[in-house]
């Protein structure tokens, strides 16, 4: 019984150590709303080798977007993906 209260007050003690620097962390993530929208978008129609045609998207990110990217790599993770929809005529 003394072990398992030991080992309680450890666990406990622990996990509110750990709580007061989660919101450190929550701080520094960038949200959703403060993003930029790319500048500087271009689409090219090119021609691969064997004569099917494929679009060529450039932009470029604005810092917001950079600032994401090395979040992620900081942290371990991936913070951004691209998604590009193409409406149906």
């Amino acid at each position: 019984m003394k072990r398992k209260s030991i080992s309680f007050i450890i666990i406990a003690v622990m996990m509110f150590t750990m709580m007061g620097s989660l919101s450190a962390f929550a701080a520094d993530l960038p949200t959703g709303d403060s993003f930029e929208t790319p500048q500087n978008l271009t689409v090219e129609l090119k021609e691969r080798e064997d004569g099917r045609p494929y679009f060529a998207l450039k932009w470029t990110n604005p810092q917001s977007i950079w600032k994401l990217g090395r979040y992620g790599v900081e942290h371990g993770e991936w913070g951004a993906e691209y998604q590009i929809e193409i409406p149906e005529s």
